[in-house]
């Protein structure tokens, strides 16, 4: 007799659906399964003979043969055993088909019939609301071990079972169980304390708060020690409260480096040593496995020391700033993953990290070959770059508890009005308009479109500047509560453009 089971699987970073298909007619006693691996396959095998017999069901002494219907056999790995268990036992008529029309089954078997969790159940957020909400999947067998993590599904109703037994009553009717009460997701915001701890450096706290509110890259420049790398470690906690739907993201994104995931949800940090790769950067392999930009997705990308990092992998990052995704491929497989990220930067300016101070003692050619690991098509995808001084000791002004809240308030009300206004974009923040988008959603007042032009004239921008000069100054104006952009707003974004400094030649 003929079954399908829902089950579901990781393919990469995302969870997709798939139809298990049974198949029991007379013949040699055999389990074949078509479409993984034979390594796989045979584990499932044995898994499945013996929690049958564990469980008190009798094996089929017939030819089964079991189809998964999977792009790519190499995702297959875990998860299986429970849905060919009881596609099993409903094709053989030992448990009969009660709510396999509306039911997803997912688990692994131990050989006495218990039954194992798996990781990252708490990640399938997104696919609720796609793929299984379209094929009318309204609940989920789990393992009584995934609980707390399967209770983080929205929309979804819950099944925990521990044994091939009780899964199997419950799949025939014989068995009612109570469904998981949803558990909510929280936002958990990084604390301040980093940015407490800063003295001075008010420029770069203001362009801090700029690229938090828009989600604008940044990069910090300067010498050693005036508090480039403290500022950029400040960021997180002056980021925007995300969305519902952003947080079952970052959830999925989460789940990626932790295995336990709890209904405290933060935005990611990734901050890779300058020694990284290429491939662990942006990813590959085979199967093709995510790298720190996707980790990062939603999130900071810290990038210290960027000039110390290898040329060829810092022009990795050019696409994914622009498209914010990355598309790999590696012989016959290729895949696209979200790289959604917020950069930020610091670096010196040359060698000994002095200049433009006249204590620098490195060469003009030593200065321009230091800064020019940092290539111009790179730069022009930062929208925000801060020359920092050396706090002097007299400086001894910080933030208060107060003042971070303030800023926090002001952030995220500027967020607020991005989401109202481009609610029918795809887009939520200032700096994902598009070119073709600017003109509608940055209006400038004539006095500012005036020196606008007149900065682009002189300055020889290039459009790509023009743009992000735009996106930047209407995220001053949104913290600003202002709809239309002013001459102060351009002025400002002016000032964050970089100078003189990123071509060996002393700043004016």
């Amino acid at each position: 007799m003929f079954q399908k089971i829902c089950t579901i699987y990781h393919d990469g970073i995302r969870a997709r659906r798939l139809d298990i298909e049974v198949d029991i007619l007379p013949g040699l006693p055999a389990i074949h399964m078509i479409g993984v691996s034979e390594t796989v396959a045979r584990g499932v095998r044995e898994r499945v003979h013996s929690a049958f017999l564990a469980a008190g069901f009798s094996f089929p002494a017939k030819r089964i043969t079991v189809n998964l219907r999977c792009p790519d056999t190499a995702r297959l790995k875990a998860g299986l055993d429970l849905p060919v268990a009881l596609g099993i036992l409903c094709a053989d008529l030992q448990a009969p088909c009660h709510r396999n029309a509306t039911t997803a089954v997912i688990g692994d078997l131990s050989l006495n019939g218990d039954i194992h969790p798996v990781q990252r159940i708490g990640s399938f957020g997104p696919l609720v609301h796609g793929d299984l909400a379209k094929a009318g999947i309204s609940s989920i067998l789990v393992p009584a071990g995934n609980t707390a993590e399967a209770s983080l599904l929205p929309d979804l109703e819950i099944l925990p079972v521990a044994t091939l037994a009780e899964a199997a009553a419950l799949w025939c009717g014989r068995l009612t169980i109570d469904p998981l009460p949803h558990v909510p997701l929280h936002y958990a915001r990084p604390p301040a304390d980093t940015l407490l701890s800063i003295r001075g450096q008010l420029a770069g706290k203001r362009a801090l708060m700029v690229a938090c509110a828009g989600g604008h890259n940044l990069l910090f420049l300067g010498p050693p020690g005036c508090g480039k790398t403290l500022l950029a470690q400040a960021a997180p906690c002056l980021l925007p409260v995300p969305s519902e739907e952003d947080l079952q993201h970052l959830l999925m994104i989460r789940a990626l480096s932790e295995t336990h995931l709890t209904q405290q949800v933060s935005r990611p940090i990734r901050s890779p040593h300058h020694s990284i790769t290429a491939h662990a950067l942006i990813g590959g392999g085979r199967p093709i496995q995510p790298g720190e930009i996707t980790r990062a997705d939603h999130g900071l990308l810290i990038l210290d020391e960027a000039a110390e990092f290898a040329t060829g992998v810092l022009e990795h990052l050019r696409t994914p700033l622009e498209s914010h995704q990355i598309r790999l491929r590696y012989l016959d497989q290729a895949e696209t993953l979200p790289a959604d990220f917020m950069l930020v930067g610091t670096t010196n300016l040359c060698p000994c990290g002095q200049f433009p101070s006249p204590a620098c003692s490195c060469s003009l050619h030593a200065i321009r070959r230091y800064q020019g690991r940092l290539s111009t098509a790179l730069i022009e995808r930062i929208d925000l770059c801060v020359l920092l001084d050396a706090v002097p000791d007299t400086d001894r002004q910080v933030y208060t508890p107060a003042d971070v809240t303030h800023l926090q308030e002001q952030i995220q009300q500027a967020a607020d009005r991005q989401r109202s206004r481009f609610r029918k974009e795809s887009f939520t923040l200032n700096s994902r308009i598009p070119p073709g988008k600017i003109e509608t959603y940055c209006k400038l007042h004539p006095s500012a479109a005036s020196l606008f032009r007149e900065a682009c004239a002189r300055f020889h921008l290039s459009l790509r500047t023009r743009h992000n000069l735009l996106k930047t100054a209407r995220s001053i104006a949104d913290l600003a509560d202002q709809e239309q952009i002013g001459t102060q707003q351009i002025a400002e974004a002016l000032q964050y453009r970089p100078k003189g400094f990123l071509s060996g030649a002393m700043p004016t």
